[in-house]
């Protein structure tokens, strides 16, 4: 086994249970792997079969990252001394360009005849903002924001091909949004966006005994009974039986549809004490307006989106974005 691995293959031990133990902090990919993903081959102890199962590995972190600096220009006098240079503008000076322009950005966003292929693209450009954080369900290695957003820019020109746009239009949502029962999960929004794009014929056969082992006895003879599947005494006898009933054709377990009820919607999507600790739409419920130091309004105003400045994310030099203001 070890002599015929491929290329992204690795051998995994077992543990007492007899199931494959990953590499510490790996997480198991239970859909199709992606490009960078890790296939590990194990021995089943029970059957002495050479199985196989996905995994996707933390990305290394960066520990060169640049340190933060006012006065990164540096200047060599005849003598050979190094002289601080300094910046054309002030830290002030850049804030207040930031408050100008932002301004000028959501004054234009309000007024302005933007074309419905131009509005994506720009939705395409803000969520791969530095502003924007990210939990995405993707193999990041395999697709990223800045990859993205390279193809609908043509000489720093947001490009008007509409097949360009609609596939970026794509891949940004793909990177979005996710289902996974880790810190990438999306919540109902994610279930809403399945359910309108018709995702459920995309779901793979789930009367299989890995799966339904997953469910408890109730949910496991209500599927049974839904699908007029003879209950059986041992819970192992009605699994094999909903397993037989759809060989050969496709299953699907109800409660992993892309299905949302009005209820679900009301408890995640709306505003409640979630959002009193921090949540992105806090400003929305009246908090001070951090950005010009007037009252936020009580109710979300179309006409004034600016909802207050957040931390900055770091420039690729390591210098952090001064705040527009503090």
């Amino acid at each position: 086994m070890r002599d015929n691995l491929p290329t992204n293959g690795t051998v995994l031990t077992i543990d007492e249970f007899g199931q494959p133990e990953l590499p510490k902090r790996a997480e198991r990919v239970w859909g199709n792997p992606g490009k960078h993903d890790k296939i590990g081959y194990f021995v089943n102890p029970r059957s002495g079969e050479v199985q196989t199962i996905a995994y996707r590995e933390p990305e290394p972190k960066n520990g060169n990252k640049a340190k933060k600096s006012g006065r990164t220009e540096t200047d060599s006098s005849p003598t050979g001394a190094t002289q601080k240079v300094r910046p054309d503008v002030t830290e002030k000076g850049r804030a207040i360009i930031g408050d100008y322009r932002t301004d000028a950005l959501h004054q234009a966003l309000r007024d302005a005849e933007i074309d419905d292929s131009t509005l994506i693209g720009l939705l395409v450009l803000a969520l791969a903002g530095r502003n924007v954080t990210v939990q995405s369900g993707t193999d990041t290695r395999q697709l990223s924001r800045k990859g993205i957003i390279t193809a609908i820019i043509e000489g720093g020109v947001l490009t008007a091909d509409h097949a360009t746009v609609r596939t970026a239009t794509r891949s940004i949502l793909a990177y979005a949004l996710s289902c996974r029962a880790n810190m990438s999960n999306s919540g109902v929004v994610a279930l809403l966006a399945g359910a309108a794009i018709g995702a459920d014929r995309h779901l793979p056969h789930m009367a299989t005994d890995e799966f339904l082992s997953c469910l408890s006895r109730q949910a496991l003879e209500r599927s049974a009974t839904q699908e007029s599947v003879a209950i059986s005494a041992r819970v192992k006898d009605t699994r094999a039986a909903l397993i037989k009933r759809f060989d050969g054709s496709a299953w699907h377990f109800p409660a992993a549809l892309f299905a949302v009820t009005p209820e679900q919607i009301a408890e995640e999507l709306t505003p409640g004490d979630r959002y009193a600790h921090g949540d992105d739409d806090a400003g929305l419920e009246g908090e001070a307006h951090q950005g010009s130091g007037g009252p936020e309004p009580e109710t979300f105003d179309p006409d004034n989106l600016d909802t207050g400045h957040t931390e900055p994310d770091e420039s690729p030099d390591g210098e952090a974005y001064p705040l527009a203001a503090d």
